[in-house]
């Protein structure tokens, strides 16, 4: 009979290999929790049941664009309304994957209702034949729990307190996704990894309050668990012992993935945009008005230098052809006539060669006379 003999390096490392094994095998395996609402007398009609196929068909075709989108299909009575939310950190190749599996899931489950809604680990699939609201809903809901229990349920539940605490306003204030992630130490080995994600198009106040709602009933449903989720219709969140989510999100959803808000919030929005173009517009009034004032100050800076300029040749040519022909200039009182047309002051002088003695041919009644020879 062979012996088989393993040394104490195999040996540790075939322990590891058994551990890392029943870690994966102990994880709670995809797991898609639905709830079918059925009111008597209110069955599905076949034009209904048609309309929401073609719904499913559009729901996965967005799905391969955008995380987040709302939909309808038909016209009343028959008119079906829907949606899809895929995890923040999904991207759109998963996020179709997993809305097609979710889709064909509920048909089969809730076949013949006209509402329902089912949560799969990385998406969200809902339809009905109301109008969904644009507040928080918190029900149905559902609470999943992980199989193995917590070693050290005490804190373990301070942990997660905690990090909702810091991870839910992080939610809140992502107007794009609403999406957020939390990772914390528990033990020197491992780490608590938390995901939290509301609706898009929720209000920031509205978030807080699902969130925090949701937080509340987690933290009760939970059992002490080494991880659970909890569900609704508007938000929800999980928390685990192992990485389950990127650390790096896709970009998030299109322009065109969400319904824009109305009411209270479409006011805000509005306010806040009337308040950015004000403040646009008021920068710009004080550019132009800075760009004015710089070109009348050099203006006036050039005049002022002319003027000095003139000044100085005016007394140049006091001191050489008499006050009285410079009182004539300042006051701009001389005559041009066709006989004795007048030349600037500054031609003059250059003319003259600063009323150099070489050029003066003698004196006269109104003063000197010089050579002047120019070209006109």
């Amino acid at each position: 009979m062979p012996i088989v003999i393993f040394s104490a390096s195999k040996t540790i490392h075939l322990l590891h290999l058994l551990s890392f094994l029943s870690l994966v095998m102990s994880q709670s395996p995809e797991n898609m929790p639905f709830h079918c609402s059925q009111l008597p007398n209110n069955a599905a009609s076949d034009k209904f049941t048609s309309n929401l196929r073609r719904l499913f068909e559009t729901i996965s075709e967005v799905a391969g664009k955008d995380a987040y989108n709302k939909t309808t299909e038909g016209r009343y009575p028959d008119k079906v309304y829907g949606l899809h939310l895929c995890r923040g950190d999904v991207n759109n190749e998963s996020c179709r994957e997993c809305v097609d599996l979710a889709t064909d899931t509920i048909q089969k489950d809730c076949d013949g209702t006209k509402e329902a809604v089912i949560w799969s680990d990385k998406c969200t699939v809902r339809y009905s034949d109301k109008s969904f609201s644009p507040h928080s809903e918190t029900s149905p809901s559902n609470c999943s729990t992980h199989r193995e229990n917590s070693t050290d349920p005490e804190t373990l539940r301070k942990i997660v307190a905690k990090s909702l605490k810091e991870v839910i306003p992080m939610a809140t204030l992502n107007n794009e996704s609403k999406y957020a992630t939390h990772v914390v130490n528990f033990s020197s080995k491992h780490k608590l990894y938390n995901l939290v994600q509301c609706i898009p198009e929720l209000s920031t106040e509205d978030c807080r309050a699902c969130l925090t709602s949701a937080a509340t009933s987690i933290l009760r449903c939970y059992q002490d668990k080494k991880g659970a989720r909890f569900l609704n219709p508007s938000c929800n969140i999980r928390f685990e012992l192992y990485p389950f989510f990127t650390s790096n999100p896709p970009p998030a959803a299109g322009p065109n993935a969400w319904i824009p808000p109305s009411g209270r919030n479409a006011n805000r929005i509005w306010i806040e945009i009337g308040t950015s173009v004000s403040g646009s517009i008021v920068i710009v009034v004080l550019f132009v008005s800075f760009l004015w004032r710089t070109r009348q100050r050099n203006k006036k800076e050039q005049e002022e230098r002319a003027i000095s300029r003139e000044a100085q040749l005016l007394e140049l040519g006091e001191s050489q052809i008499g006050s009285h022909y410079s009182y004539i200039l300042r006051e701009e009182k001389q005559v041009e006539s066709k006989e004795f047309p007048l030349f600037p002051f500054d031609l003059t002088v250059e003319a003259t060669q600063h009323f150099s003695d070489e050029n003066k041919l003698g004196e006269g009644g109104f003063g000197p006379v010089y050579k002047v020879i120019t070209r006109l």
